[in-house]
């Protein structure tokens, strides 16, 4: 779901993550960072969550962020 904060920022957050408290309000059951990330073909990632079709990674300079599932495969 794309959803504003009440500071303004806008971001999209699994739905799962959030708990409806009347028609347009919903509550976020968790801390959540809505950051994607990029990255390069054949750069290694570490997967640290996966939820929605997404992968929350780590990079080896420690940056973390989101990145849909699809860009990934398996490193041998």
């Amino acid at each position: 779901m794309y959803c504003p904060d009440f500071n303004g920022v806008s971001g999209w957050i699994p739905v799962s993550y959030l708990t409806q408290s009347d028609i347009n309000t919903y509550k976020v059951l968790r801390n959540y960072s809505s950051f994607e990330i990029d990255a390069k073909i054949d750069e290694v990632v570490y997967i640290l969550e996966e939820t929605s079709g997404w992968a929350w990674i780590e990079k080896n300079r420690g940056e973390k962020g989101w990145i849909p599932l699809e860009n990934l495969e398996k490193a041998s």
